[in-house]
């Protein structure tokens, strides 16, 4: 929910300089070969390509309002197969975002208070996406949040094709909301697993990725959509 902050230190090869941590890798392979060496190999890759990747400011400028965006960007990807009310217009899509969010008292141009987070916190983004769709005739919307077995969570719904809303405390995105439209998996023999998830964070017009094993236990929810 925050915007872009200043640059970090400590970022490396393929990640971009103004992140530090788990996030804001924007070349991959270099990455990889550089953090975890060149024996890991891409296994496994989902990647998402229809959703849209516009940055949260073109809604709103200096506005913290990474859900809003994030939300309008899925619902604009599902509306075919899921929400067929659901307008083909970005704009008109966030104009009803917001509307439902306010009662919430999320205003994404105001300061955050304490009050206010514990209003429409992560835990209450779930209870806001489905009256978003209620605002759009569905009568049974299935959004839910997970706070356990993210992980599995986050693959099962690429695997049928949808996309994620990631909700993270702290780190490169704190109180911050991304787009999950892929992953890729690297393996090495005889180690684990390397996952990596594809992002929009709504901050830059590109895509990130997001390293699962730096990000381990930092708090986070998972939003899916239609399951």
């Amino acid at each position: 929910m925050t915007l872009r902050k200043k640059r970090l230190p400590s970022s490396r090869p393929g990640q971009s300089s103004s992140f530090g941590g788990y996030a804001g890798i924007e070349d991959l392979p270099l990455y990889v070969s550089d953090t975890y060496g060149e024996d890991y190999q891409l296994t496994d890759s989902i990647f998402l390509d229809r959703v849209n990747d516009f940055p949260q400011l073109i809604f709103e400028k200096s506005a913290n309002n990474c859900t809003l965006t994030s939300l309008t960007r899925v619902l604009l990807f599902m509306r075919e197969d899921y929400y067929p009310t659901v307008p083909a217009n970005a704009q008109a899509i966030y104009e009803v975002v917001r509307d439902v969010f306010l009662t919430y008292g999320y205003d994404p141009k105001k300061i955050r208070s304490i009050r206010s987070r514990l209003r429409y916190g992560p835990w209450n983004i779930d209870r806001m996406c489905r009256d978003v769709l209620r605002a759009y005739g569905c009568d049974k919307p299935v959004v839910n949040n997970h706070y356990f077995f993210k992980r599995s969570s986050i693959l099962s719904e690429l695997r049928k094709n949808r996309p994620v809303l990631l909700n993270i405390s702290f780190g490169d995105y704190a109180n911050h909301t991304v787009t999950v439209v892929g992953c890729r998996i690297y393996h090495k023999e005889g180690a684990a697993d390397r996952l990596f998830l594809a992002v929009y964070d709504g901050w830059a017009r590109r895509l990130r990725y997001l390293d699962w094993h730096v990000f381990g236990l930092t708090p986070a929810s998972v939003t899916v959509f239609a399951s």
